[in-house]
């Protein structure tokens, strides 16, 4: 008799859509914490006034965008478990 497991590993994985844009939704979300991260660690080495002030736009604008997404996560209810 073939286990459970061994049977289940043989039947190929189809990601339903839902799966599929939740997926997409923290791969882009992670995308913007590695875009925030380059952008403060860019920030930190600046040393032309126009330079840092064009950064601290940009760190703005990606702190909004983050925000809206986990806005839009608690609305559509996507969440996480915790490591």
């Amino acid at each position: 008799m073939i286990e459970l497991s061994r049977l289940a590993a043989r039947i190929p994985f189809r990601e339903t859509a839902s799966l599929r844009r939740e997926r997409e939704f923290w791969e882009e979300l992670e995308d913007l914490r590695l875009q925030m991260d380059a952008a403060f660690n860019q920030f930190e080495m600046l040393a032309d006034e126009e330079l840092i002030e064009a950064c601290c736009w940009r760190l703005k604008a990606l702190s909004l965008q983050y925000g809206r997404m986990l806005r839009e996560a608690r609305r559509k209810g996507i969440r996480r478990e915790p490591y």
